[in-house]
């Protein structure tokens, strides 16, 4: 559905991504639509073909919850912004619970050692195509020049990352690599690594899980990127810059 959304984005100034590992499958492409209820209807320029779908099963369902909602039965799931928070309940934040989720223990982990030897040769390395990438780098193509794109890699913590020359790890580095070539090559994005060994990824109360971090550490994240996207440097330790996009006079 990204080329949904690079067709109603045409006009903005700054289109970031959150590059996660759904762009790093190394030598098979990923479906082009996800597991959820995406279907093409809803995001096509045709509003006519929506009333086809407005009796279906879903639409009565959704139409249920909203009637439950405005009677005051049912909480909102989300806020008016189209986001919620995975402690909707509102439950107090639980560090043995954290550590427990990421660890397995009620106690945190070291950081795991390099391994002596790499879990993949260099040459099964090369055979890594990262056909998504591919794919990212033909909707790049589309956002016009005046756009600039920025793609950043979220901050998981340490442990999800596996240990440096694991496969999980090297998978992650490797495909970093090729999006910087993508990006380097179109010219007007930007390319912000938090997802490395840093003082947030190793600070386990940044963390609901490994890979979901709370509400105010989340403020932390934004405003490293924020900084980056003002004034092109992150002076914060939980970021570093790939690529830096050119002046548009230079593309």
């Amino acid at each position: 559905m990204n080329e949904k959304r690079v067709k109603r984005e045409q006009d903005a100034e700054l289109i970031r991504d959150k590059s996660s590992l759904g762009w790093c499958h190394t030598i098979k492409a990923a479906p082009r639509l996800a597991g959820r209820i995406f279907p093409e209807w809803l995001y096509d320029a045709n509003l006519w073909n929506d009333y086809l779908y407005v009796l279906d099963f879903k639409a009565l369902e959704t139409a249920s919850l909203q009637a439950r909602y405005l009677l005051g039965l049912l909480e909102a799931r989300y806020g008016k912004d189209g986001y919620g928070t995975l402690n909707r309940k509102g439950a107090a934040y639980d560090l043995q619970k954290v550590l427990q989720n990421i660890y397995g223990q009620s106690e945190p982990k070291p950081p795991y050692p390099e391994l002596v030897t790499p879990a993949v040769s260099e040459l099964e390395q090369q055979r890594w195509t990262f056909p998504d990438v591919d794919a990212l780098e033909q909707l790049i193509g589309r956002i016009p020049v005046k756009s600039r794109t920025a793609i950043v890699f979220v901050p998981y913590h340490h442990r999800y990352l596996g240990p440096p020359g694991g496969k999980k790890y090297l998978r992650i580095e490797r495909c970093k690599n090729r999006i910087t070539q993508m990006a380097r090559r179109i010219g007007n994005v930007d390319v912000v690594d938090m997802m490395y060994r840093n003082e947030f990824t190793l600070n386990d109360s940044n963390y609901w899980d490994s890979i979901h971090y709370h509400d105010e550490a989340a403020i932390k994240v934004e405003n490293a990127i924020a900084q980056y996207i003002k004034s092109g440097t992150t002076k914060r330790p939980i970021a570093r810059v790939l690529v830096r996009a050119r002046n548009r006079d230079e593309l």
